[in-house]
């Protein structure tokens, strides 16, 4: 099992449950606000970084609307069914992901563009695209 220092997905982090981090490594988490006053939604474990960033983007958009900043994340066949089984697994999931997907197509529809965690790194070191 790889252990990562830091994930280049935002919401990404290892499992540090010595109970099931061989089966699940990462974890997908949210933080709302900032400093003593935040706290941090746990949101669910997976077996790729490329599956927590996705569930993370599902709640980003939920949470934050036109402010979420998403992960440019594609997903592997594998890693989508995955995602999906994480979605069917529970009704309140279901019904979280149908929101997340009503929230970003009417904000694509009145002309909102997501930034993203990588185009955002990317005008930080002036680097264009």
């Amino acid at each position: 099992m790889i252990l990562i220092e830091r994930s280049e997905y935002l919401g990404v982090y290892n499992n540090k449950s010595a109970n099931s981090m061989a089966e699940v490594p990462f974890r997908a988490a949210l933080r709302r606000g900032n400093g003593p006053e935040a706290n941090w939604i746990n949101l669910g474990y997976c077996t790729t970084e490329a599956v927590a960033a996705k569930i993370y983007n599902m709640y980003a958009v939920n949470f934050f609307g036109k402010g979420a900043i998403l992960n440019d994340v594609t997903l592997s066949a594998d890693e989508q069914e995955e995602f999906n089984a994480f979605i069917q697994a529970k009704p309140k999931r279901i019904e979280r992901f149908d929101e997340a997907f009503a929230v970003a197509a009417k904000l694509k529809a009145g002309g909102h563009v997501f930034r993203t965690h990588l185009s955002i790194r990317r005008q930080e070191v002036g680097i264009k695209g």
